[in-house]
């Protein structure tokens, strides 16, 4: 039983506590019920809150790693409306790729189970279309466990789009930027004030019952003294730092009651009256001083906001306008002044209109002051004026101006002024002050002394040019008197000219041919030398030309061209490219002046004015002259130099010549006499046997022949010399002239064993010549061959036709000739070895012969040779007669006469060999000769005999020929008309010319052939005779 109670109590206990626990169970039931009641209206709430604010929702879930969002988050994102789950990848791509990194560490960092959770970040969504949003995101991290259990089991949060909050707050920055811009960058002085503090004082006088503030500031002077004090200075721009002298604006700001002045407190008490009575706008004109004490007028302007609004930040602009102040004080002083100058003042609007113009404007201009102001400045200047008056204006309101112009009277006159004008401010406006001055009489002063100065400018000028002038031709004589060297010289000369007298200079010679030689080009540009050498090779002066170069040398006149014309270059140009290259040149002015001396003209120098611009004149033609006729003289003087040199070595190459020329022909002579007179004496012992005999009387004859050729050969020169060598022209046969020599040279050539090949074109036709003479042109080419061709050569003889010559060409395998002997081969006396070694004899006379020879039949002689050891080739080439010649008869010796049959000679000659030789010719032509020793004896005789004719020697002993004629002529009545020769061995041209002035009527020179003397005698003999 106890154990059923005990159990049943204990069942009832139980049940007690089940009971217990029921009712717990249900309490902690209910307690959840609230609970969960009280979330739903916060959740309710905060949608509510969401809705109301548009913020959008959202919630990473952890285990997806996925972001939820509900409809105001999609709108935010520009997602659309079906989008319920993002990534977390895709989120953070959505973000701005600058913002990225930072919103990934933002979520890290509030979902790390040791952080509070909180999350909030602005950054940027990037739309699909590109569109950018600004976003504001609020989260936090619900975390469950503690310590190192502690986990994050949630992370929510809202995001709200800032974008328009965003762009606002950017445009405010702007227009802050702008307005510092601006409040820095604006030239006026502007201050940030605080007036809060004055205003609330101001209106607690209004409460306080205070109505006159003028009165009451008046009678509180510490109030407004402590009012300044409550004027706090928030800011300045740089415009005032520069305006007050601080070096930085806290230095202003800090100093505010110093820049003030008694003036700026009458300034500051309307300032406070503007507060009190509620106007916005005041300004007024006050004084401020600097930092360093120095006052200022300033225009001071103050914008105050409505009285409801707070006055913490008041604009206050300072204007400097000391200087125009100043202006205005100086101007109405100098207004005042200008009523009373003598200068004009007028006043002058920007459109030309006339302001104001004092009592001067009036008197000088005619008119009244009314009708001045009525007129523009126009009016009151001359017409030509009118083009520099915007430009004068434009620069008087610049900066101001000082000029000379013309102004105009009423009455139409003009005259001269002097205008400094400039731009000043009026009350109303900026105009131009323009003080004005007649400067006639200053005008008539400065006319006169500029035309003084131009007197003395010119005598000054032409002292200068005539000193230049002088110093360049005394520069050019010196550069002439330098050197006989011409060419050089003249070079120097043009160099001297350019660019003193002319930008070009050329010098032209005469060659003695007549031609013309540019010797000179000078420019100041070696280029251009080189090119104007080019054009004068291209274009050279024509002699023919009826101006310029070529009519300078005809006249002997300079040719002058101040101004070149474009008609002057056409007439001038060869052709288009030459027209071209004249007017390239630029030719602005020509001189051409002659080089004359002793009445000859040499050459001419040209002078040209091209890039310099000059024109010449008399003066530049002047100085031409006289440099032309300095260097006409130096050029004279260096050809006589020249001559002179020339004739020396002329004379000293005769002497040396000569000297070996005798020393040859004593060679020469010898030489052959020697065998002769060696066999000629053992022929007169008798002792030599037939053979011998015949071998003596072979070699006399041999070498007697040898100076006979010798003697001829000389007679000949003789003749060349005298211009006595004559021909016996008739048709000749050269084929046989030429067969006739080689028979005179065969035996010769057979003593060395040489060939003598001759080669004759047939139907050669004849020459018209001498057969003897051109035998001996054969005869002479053939000998000299052989002399100079070792034994065992060959001498070639060929006779052609070449047109309408006849060709004769010898050709040998000698020795040849060296090439600087060649030009002299056929010279008189010339030898290629005179020496005492030399290898060949002879006179070197053969071949001067043969040119003459050769000459005189009107033909031509050259000589060619590869050099020594190569053998010579000489070419002769004779006219052939053609078939329509008329028929020429042979010339006849004249037959002998006694043409002087009973003629009186008197014949006088102090070598008894010439005075036998003359009486024998004369006597044999019939003459009655009368022969004297000597001049004395030539006297007696002609007072005894009283003689026809005269023949007599010049040089004699004692008396000569000269004092014989002189004395017949003057002291013997017969005398004076005897018809009188002189016959000498004086042959030179001078010595004829003396002759002939003493007296006598003829020259004759020994030898003489007798035909000659005869003849000559007969030429003297009157015509009755």
């Amino acid at each position: 039983m106890v154990d059923r109670e005990t159990t049943k109590e204990e069942l009832l206990d139980e049940l007690a506590q089940l009971r217990q626990r029921v009712q717990e169970l249900e309490q902690r039931e209910k307690q959840y019920r609230q609970q969960e009641q009280a979330l739903r209206e916060r959740e309710e709430w905060a949608r509510l809150a969401i809705q109301v604010g548009r913020l959008g929702g959202w919630r990473l879930c952890l285990d997806t790693n996925c972001v939820e969002i509900d409809q105001r988050m999609r709108e935010i994102w520009g997602e659309p409306e079906d989008t319920v789950l993002i990534p977390l990848p895709k989120v953070l791509e959505r973000i701005h790729p600058d913002d990225r990194e930072r919103v990934a560490a933002a979520v890290n960092a509030a979902i790390d189970p040791q952080s509070s959770g909180t999350y909030e970040i602005e950054y940027r969504l990037v739309w699909k279309d590109g569109t950018e949003r600004w976003v504001l995101a609020n989260g936090q991290a619900q975390f469950e466990g503690e310590g190192g259990s502690r986990r994050t089991v949630n992370f929510f949060g809202t995001a709200l789009d800032i974008t328009d909050r965003k762009q606002m707050e950017t445009a405010l920055i702007a227009q802050e930027q702008r307005y510092r811009y601006i409040f820095e960058a604006v030239g006026v002085s502007i201050w940030e004030e605080d007036f809060s503090e004055v205003k609330a004082a101001i209106d607690q006088l209004k409460t306080s019952g205070v109505q006159d503030f003028r009165q009451y500031f008046t009678e509180h002077p510490e109030f407004v003294q402590r009012a300044v004090e409550m004027v706090r200075l928030r800011d300045v721009n740089q415009a005032s730092l520069l305006l007050f002298g601080a070096q930085t604006k806290a230095e202003l700001l800090h100093s505010l009651p110093q820049i003030f002045t008694p003036e700026t407190r009458e300034a500051f008490i309307e300032e406070l009256l503007a507060i009190a009575t509620g106007r916005t706008q005041f300004a007024t004109e006050t004084v401020l001083q600097t930092l360093q004490g120095q006052q200022l007028q300033v225009w001071f302007s103050i914008t105050f906001p409505p009285p409801s609004e707070s006055y913490e930040r008041v604009i206050v602009s300072l204007l400097d306008i000391t200087e125009r102040k100043q202006t205005e004080k100086a101007l109405k002083r100098y207004q005042l002044l200008s009523e009373h100058s003598r200068d004009i003042v007028l006043y002058i609007r920007r459109d030309g209109q006339i302001l104001e113009a004092n009592q001067a404007a009036v008197n000088a201009y005619g008119y009244s002051r009314a009708e001045l102001l009525s007129r523009t400045i126009s009016d009151l200047r001359s017409p030509e004026t009118y083009s520099s008056l915007n430009a004068q204006f434009s620069q008087a309101y610049q900066r101001g101006i000082l000029f000379e112009t013309v102004h105009r009277r009423q009455d139409g006159s003009s005259f001269p002024v002097e205008v400094s004008a400039q731009s000043t401010v009026t009350e109303t406006e900026a105009v131009i002050l323009s003080i004005i001055r007649d400067i006639s009489e200053r005008k008539q002063v400065e006319a006169e002394r500029e035309y003084l100065l131009r007197c003395e400018q010119s005598a000054r000028l032409a002292a200068e040019s005539a000193e230049r002038r002088a110093q360049f031709i005394a520069e050019a004589g010196t550069v002439l008197n330098s050197s006989l060297e011409y060419q050089s010289t003249l070079r120097s000369v043009a160099q001297l000219v350019v660019p003193t007298l002319a930008d070009w200079c050329a010098v032209d010679i005469l060659n003695a041919g007549g031609s013309l030689e540019r010797l000179a080009t000078a420019h100041i540009d070696p280029a251009k030398v080189e090119w104007g050498i080019e054009l004068h090779r291209r274009y050279p002066p024509d002699l023919n030309a009826p101006h310029g170069i070529a009519q300078v040398l005809r006249t002997g006149q300079p040719e002058y061209y101040p101004e070149i014309s474009e008609e002057q270059l056409i007439a001038g140009a060869r052709d288009a490219e030459h027209l071209q290259i004249l007017r390239a040149l630029g030719l602005k002015s020509v001189m051409i002046v002659p080089l004359i001396v002793r009445g000859r003209t040499l050459g001419v120098i040209s002078f040209i004015s091209a890039e310099s611009g000059h024109s010449y004149s008399l003066a530049d033609l002047s100085l031409a002259e006289e440099l032309a006729r300095r260097a006409a003289l130096a050029l004279d003087n260096a050809y006589l130099y020249l001559e002179a040199q020339q004739a020396q070595l002329q004379a000293e190459a005769a002497n040396r010549m000569k000297d070996e020329f005798l020393a040859v022909l004593s060679h020469e002579l010898r030489t052959p006499m020697n065998p002769i007179l060696g066999w000629a004496r053992l022929l007169q012992k008798g002792t030599l046997d037939a053979e011998r005999t015949a071998t003596a009387l072979a070699t006399i004859e041999r070498n007697a022949q040898l100076q006979v050729q010798l003697i001829e050969d000389l007679l000949d020169i003789a003749r060349i010399l005298q211009g006595k060598f004559s021909l016996n022209p008739y048709p000749v046969n050269l084929a046989s002239t030429i067969e006739a020599a080689i028979e005179t040279v065969r035996l010769a050539a057979e003593s060395k064993n040489i060939q003598i090949q001759a080669q004759f074109e047939a139907n050669m036709g004849s020459v018209l010549g001498d057969a003897g003479r051109l035998q001996q042109v054969v005869w002479n080419l053939l000998s000299n061959a052989l002399k100079f061709t070792p034994t065992g050569g060959q001498v070639e003889i060929q006779l052609t036709k070449i047109g309408s010559q006849a060709q004769i060409q010898v050709r040998d395998t000698g020795k040849g000739i060296k090439p600087e002997f060649l030009p002299y081969v056929f010279d008189t006396f010339r030898q290629a070895d005179s020496s005492t070694t030399r290898t060949f004899g002879g006179l070197g006379l053969g071949l001067a012969i043969v040119r003459h020879i050769v000459e005189l039949h009107g033909g031509s002689v050259k000589a060619e040779s590869l050099g020594e050891g190569q053998g010579a080739i000489f070419t002769v080439q004779l006219p052939l007669l053609s078939e329509a010649s008329p028929e020429i008869k042979t010339k006849t010796a004249p037959q002998p006469a006694l043409a002087l049959a009973g003629l009186r000679v008197l014949v006088v000659d102090d070598e008894a060999d010439t005075l036998e030789l003359s009486q024998f010719i004369l006597e044999t032509a019939g003459a009655i000769v009368i022969p004297a020793v000597s001049a004395a004896n030539a006297l007696q005789q002609f007072e005894q005999a009283q003689p026809d004719v005269l023949v007599s020697d010049i040089g004699m002993p004692q008396m000569d020929g000269y004092t014989l004629i002189s004395q017949i002529r003057s002291q013997l009545p017969e005398g004076k008309q005897i018809p009188a020769i002189a016959l000498t061995a004086y042959a030179g041209e001078i010595n004829q010319q003396q002759v002939l002035a003493a007296g006598f009527q003829l020259h004759l020179v020994k030898p003489v052939e007798p035909e000659q003397l005869v003849e000559a005698i007969a030429q003297v003999l009157p015509d009755d005779a």
